[in-house]
């Protein structure tokens, strides 16, 4: 079939991808569905923080090597003072140095001549606790309010200034002298966050080391001062992090969103889009002085709402603006705004020209050393206090931008020149386009960054070809970068089957386009919402009895939309209808009275979102049709008052709602693109990147083409398709079952089943230009309901095709992935045995678990105030221990049996290592055949001569349970295995071990979460006889799988083919 001439079909998920193939005639017009499958993977992400996985290893990693390079310094300097003769050479004799208080000998030191073994104490001292020392660019600085208390003290800086000026106030020379004299007041010596008012910095140690040496150097001048201080309080440098490179000057970095020209840049793009509806509902563009007077506004705040807008402006509090639709405000100029407080640069920053403001914000942004912003901001005429504000408490947001500087600044120039001039028309003029728009054609899809020239970032161009992602560089968001990389293995899969496809028409999800914060705040919206439901199908329910006595009702999501509509009208006039002004009551909400009303007509927008919706009488709806409320209502027609629909339009809260009752509404609606255009367009640059990236398999660029989702779900209601996949609740199985109403509502769109990834896949390979077509021509009617061309497959068929998909998982096969707990373990000896230790939170312990407290009177005390609350909540007696000692967090005896030895280094290291990647299955010979499995974890595997992930010969000798026993195979998570139930022959992937029960954990392969969800949610005729209803994890004994069960592995590649071993 290498020679069919198709179509492809892509639904883009975080972790999944749905997929169809469609054969086509020499016209490109869809023949038949030929193929579809599902491929399911990690995102990379943590499924509770959302946080990518990497962050989370990253920053424990960073954590392992400070502590590394602090036991190493420590161990180089006592290396260099016994050379330099400070420390004794036996090491007995250097543990009795451990009994002189190094801080009577630092105060000592400056005054008097020290023994050098007293000197060599004070140094390894320093060493120790050299204070700290914030790079500029660790993100570790903190502000301080400009407008806080002076007694105040918060943050870090707070704590810094607070023990300079102590210091400067008691009259003692050096830190130490201080620490020391008043370790009474101070509850200690050593400095405890949240105990102390002061935080010690590595200058007031070098100070101290400066002290003492001026002192102590003329009794002893061969000793090198200067390898000494350099040993104790160098710092490495931090890595450059990349910020990728510009989309119009590829060989220039991006800037900071920070930045003055990014700042200024988004505010004019801003103003730009900006337009208002006045009280009659008609659209007004803003003038040239009204541009001028929002961009000083925007300029002078860190956000403006809109109705201070409308006060700048002058404009009636019923006026509202476009953007107002999306957004509650507009961001300013946040860096102006706190540049120019009177405690930096005041008025003087507004005087600066643009370059010379965004060079002193890169150099704040940039600099290493605090003096590189001194020499920056020297040649202003500033006050030293305005000077050191600058250099040690502006702390600006991150992130950055698509532009570099360079082309930033010259497009606020031209914008600021010609005041009507659009973003796109600016970039024109200045004769910018993107540097990377030529997409080379391929046969095979490529690694994606070779195609997406200017989006990566860690570009090496010295790196080898085999090592693609180190050449070409990676997006830095890992859920995008995974799924990309899915989406090329999936399409080279099907070239090999079908050839190149000649078309391909893609849908990215929501969630593969948002940052990590809009899908938290998308997630804690649906919480909100799911919250809210409960209490609305409550309401609901009352309502539908009163109107249908002595029937039960399980409201949907339609439903409650409708009653969320109906209290919406409640403001200023009542539950009125908007067309006709007459009252809609509570009753004859839930009957055929009432209907759902598309504002805008849903034919020529396809806008279903809840801005464009209200609820109003049946015939009102009939008699607006396809138009809009102007187009319907405008001239007054009998039985209505335009002005009056205005007024009570202009009494919503939704602005969106209000702007959609303008006289020329549909106008504005059309004026960014056609109708068609609009449904095959997405405009996000993820979307953007993905149809470039797929763009190197056709000829023809316009081949390949993004849909916006709304048609989707619009095709897909119509044409029910989620029928297929759904089951059909009735009374007596919700009450056998035991549902909830907001359960069945749920399972009345079947998210637990993985084939609906590809029904959507379907779905999206039909929505081209030709059915966009057909729907606009079907609906350019008056009638009120709205119409489909029919679905353009035999129904029949394409249920059995999606009945025999095999889903595709990735398995993680790799010995690459997280080798070990984040934590580092401590090597210790109690009563003369080695132990590996490691600090557990105390709350998190279980009353097993207290013997394993190292400390013995902790130990002791905890026990006993466990015992004296016999009976309650372990959990609750360990919190209220916590809260009376001020113990959070105590050393234990590490449970795992054998760490992970660190070799690299001077310095060994040790960590526990992660849980079971996978589990080699034994037979074991005898009267009987039994099975066993042995759990491997990923330091227990090893690379073979040809490059593969194998298990290391002495964990397979010492793991295997019988000298008979014969290796059966090895498994991981997400493998599959057949295996037969009354004579059916069922496929499973793997979802876990259980490594203490000899069980793993199987699941269908269809199933999203458990087998339960996945039996209550999904049709009959598409379920699997075999499964049980089972929550949670579903463990099956080994035993009981291979013995009785007879399973064998099996493989299933990306595209849902099975092999089997022969």
């Amino acid at each position: 079939m290498n020679n069919l001439n198709w179509r492809l079909g892509l639904d883009l998920g975080t972790n999944s991808i749905g997929w169809s193939v469609f054969s086509l005639d020499k016209d490109n017009e869809v023949l038949e569905l030929v193929d579809l499958g599902v491929r399911i993977f990690s995102d990379g992400r943590d499924s509770k923080t959302n946080e990518p996985l990497a962050v989370s290893r990253r920053i424990a990693r960073g954590q392992r090597k400070s502590i590394y390079r602090r036991k190493l310094r420590r161990k180089q300097t006592f290396r260099l003072l016994q050379k330099q003769g400070l420390f004794p050479k036996d090491k007995n004799d250097c543990m009795e140095l451990k009994g002189l208080n190094p801080y009577e000998l630092r105060i000592k030191a400056l005054d008097e001549k020290l023994t050098p073994f007293e000197l060599g104490r004070v140094l390894f001292n320093l060493s120790v606790r050299r204070g700290f020392k914030s790079n500029r660019k660790d993100g570790t600085r903190e502000e301080i309010s400009e407008k806080k208390n002076d007694s105040e003290i918060k943050s870090q800086s707070d704590m810094q200034t607070h023990l300079e000026k102590a210091i400067q106030e008691s009259g003692y020379r050096t830190l130490g002298e201080y620490l020391y004299k008043n370790q009474k007041e101070n509850k200690g010596i050593r400095f405890v966050p949240g105990r102390m008012t002061y935080y010690p910095t590595r200058k007031m140690y070098e100070q101290e080391f400066n002290e003492i040496r001026n002192v102590q150097e003329k009794f002893y001048k061969d000793i090198d001062w200067d390898e000494i201080y350099k040993t104790i309080f160098t710092q490495r440098p931090l890595k450059p992090q990349p910020r990728g490179y510009c989309i119009y000057m590829k060989e220039k970095e991006r800037t900071y969103k920070a930045m003055p020209c990014s700042q200024k840049l988004r505010i004019l793009q801003d103003i730009r889009n900006l337009a208002y509806y006045d009280e009659d509902r008609k659209k007004i563009y803003l003038n040239d002085n009204q541009d001028s007077v929002l961009y000083d506004l925007l300029n002078s705040k860190e956000k403006v709402t809109f109705d201070q807008m409308r006060k700048a402006l002058k404009l009636n509090e019923k006026c509202t603006f476009n953007l107002e639709e999306n957004r509650d405000f507009l961001n300013g100029n946040a860096t102006s705004v706190k540049m120019r407080s009177k405690n930096r640069f005041g008025k003087l920053w507004d005087e600066l020209p643009l370059e010379e403001q965004d060079n002193i914000i890169e150099t704040i942004f940039e600099a290493e050393e605090d003096i590189a912003v001194y020499q920056v901001i020297e040649k202003y005429n500033l006050t030293e206090e305005q000077k050191d504000f600058i250099v040690k408490n502006t702390v600006l947001p991150g992130g950055t931008a698509m532009l570099c500087k360079e082309v930033s600044e010259k497009l606020v120039k031209r914008m600021e020149e010609i005041s009507d001039l659009e973003y796109d028309k600016a970039v024109s003029s200045l004769g910018f386009t993107f540097s990377d728009q030529k997409v080379e054609q391929c046969d095979v899809l490529p690694y994606y960054g070779k195609i997406l020239i200017g989006s990566t970032m860690g570009v090496d161009p010295t790196a080898d070809e085999n090592n693609p992602e180190k050449r070409y560089g990676k997006i830095s968001n890992p859920t995008v970068h995974v799924a990309l990389n899915q989406t090329r293995v999936i399409v080279n899969n099907l070239i090999k089957v079908y050839g190149k496809p000649s078309q391909i028409a893609v849908e990215l999800s929501r969630d593969l386009k948002n940052s990590v914060e809009k899908r938290a705040e998308i997630s804690r919206l649906q919480n909100e919402r799911a919250k809210q439901n409960v209490i609305l199908n409550k309401n609901i329910a009352e309502f539908y009895s009163a109107a249908y006595p002595g029937k039960v009702f399980y409201p949907n999501r339609n439903d409650r939309l409708k009653y969320r509509l109906w209290k919406e009208l409640e403001s200023g006039f009542g539950h009125k209808c908007i067309y006709c002004g007459k009252n809609i009551e509570s009753t004859e909400l839930f009957t055929k009275n009432i209907e759902i009303e598309h504002i805008l007509p849903y034919s020529k927008t396809l806008l279903d979102a809840e801005s464009n919706l209200t609820v109003a009488h049946a015939n009102c709806n009939s008699y607006k049709a396809e138009r809009s409320p102007y187009e319907a209502f405008g001239s007054s027609p009998a039985g209505y008052n335009w002005d009056e629909i205005v007024f009570r339009a202009n009494q919503l809260k939704n602005p969106s709602k209000k702007n959609k009752f303008s006289a020329n509404a549909m106008e504005a609606f059309n004026k960014d693109s056609s109708f068609i255009a609009r449904q095959l367009t997405d405009n996000q640059y993820i979307a953007k990147a993905a149809l470039r990236y797929l763009k190197c398999l056709v000829e023809n660029p316009s081949d390949v083409w993004a849909t916006n989702g709304a048609m989707t779900k619009f095709l897909r209601d119509k044409w029910e398709l989620d029928s297929i996949l759904c089951r059909k609740f009735t009374e007596k199985e919700v009450a056998f079952l035991g549902l909830k109403p907001e359960q069945v509502g749920n399972y009345k769109k079947n998210r637990f089943d993985h084939r609906h990834h590809a029904i959507d896949a379907v779905v999206i390979a039909l929505t081209d230009r030709s059915m966009v077509q057909k729907l606009a021509t079907k609906n350019s009617h008056k009638g009120n309901r709205i119409e489909v061309p029919e679905l353009p497959l035999h129904r029949e068929d394409f249920i059995e095709k999606v009945k025999n998909i095999i889903v595709s998982f990735k398995p993680e096969h790799g010995s690459e992935g997280k080798l070990s707990k984040e934590t580092l373990l401590g090597k210790i000896k109690i009563h003369g045995k080695e132990k590996f230790v490691c600090r557990e939170n105390l709350i998190a312990l279980n009353e097993k678990n207290l013997d394993e407290i190292v400390d013995e009177k902790i130990k002791s005390d905890v026990k006993k105030y466990v015992e004296k609350h016999k009976g309650e909540k372990i959990e609750n007696v360990l919190t209220e221990y916590s809260k009376n000692t001020g113990i959070k967090k105590v050393r234990c005896i590490n449970r795992v049996q054998t760490p992970i030895e660190i070799t690299s280094g001077k310095i060994p290291r040790y960590l526990a290592p992660e849980d079971y990647f996978a589990a080699i299955i034994w037979e074991i010979p005898g009267d009987k055949k039994t099975y066993k499995a042995q759990y491997i974890r990923r330091n227990e595997v090893t690379k073979n001569s040809n490059n593969q992930t194998v298990v290391k010969k002495e964990v397979l000798d010492s793991g295997k349970p019988h000298p008979a026993a014969k290796q059966l195979c090895i498994v991981h998570k997400d493998d599959y295995l057949e295996f037969s139930v009354n004579g059916n022959l069922l496929k499973c992937r793997i979802a876990g071990f259980s490594a203490t029960q000899n069980k793993l954990d199987i699941r269908p392969i269809y199933a999203v979460n458990d087998c339960a969800d996945w039996i209550y949610s999904t049709n009959e005729n598409m379920l699997e006889s075999g499964w049980k209803v089972q929550k949670g994890q579903n463990f099956v004994s080994v035993n009981t799988l291979f013995g009785t069960k007879n399973a064998k592995p099996v493989t299933v590649n990306p595209i849902g083919r099975v092999f089997r071993k022969k």
